[in-house]
């Protein structure tokens, strides 16, 4: 069997979009939400922590707080993401992804809500 499992991370912060010709060209704010998901089988080693699992909650929080959170909690994403060359949600989306993925390789999708009514999913 294959097993996927979530899990959500918020955080207030601002971005704007040079290339867009609306309102999303000036610098404005959202509470951005990340739901990260993991793909694969469990855990069959019943000596390992993550015995019955397919990823460690927790592993997954300290991911995002060491990779990600630095760069988008309370902050301006057109500084802190300036390495983007835009900071649009799939950007920022994408971005998220590679990160988690390199330290838990079980992570294949995320979606990043910009707001409550609209998200961007990326996956490999």
């Amino acid at each position: 069997m294959r097993y996927t499992v979530s899990k959500r991370f918020d955080f207030p912060a601002a971005h704007s979009n040079s290339h867009h010709a609306g309102q999303c060209n000036h610098k404005h704010g959202h509470t951005w939400v990340l739901e990260v998901c993991a793909e694969g089988p469990l855990v069959e080693a019943d000596d390992r922590d993550d015995f019955g699992m397919v990823l460690d909650f927790q592993r997954l929080k300290e991911a995002y707080t060491e990779m990600i959170e630095p760069f988008v909690e309370h902050q301006d994403l057109d500084e802190t993401l300036a390495f983007l060359p835009e900071r649009t949600t799939e950007l920022i989306a994408g971005w998220a992804l590679e990160q988690l993925h390199s330290a838990c390789p079980e992570v294949q999708r995320v979606r990043l809500w910009e707001g409550l009514t609209s998200y961007v999913e990326v996956e490999l």
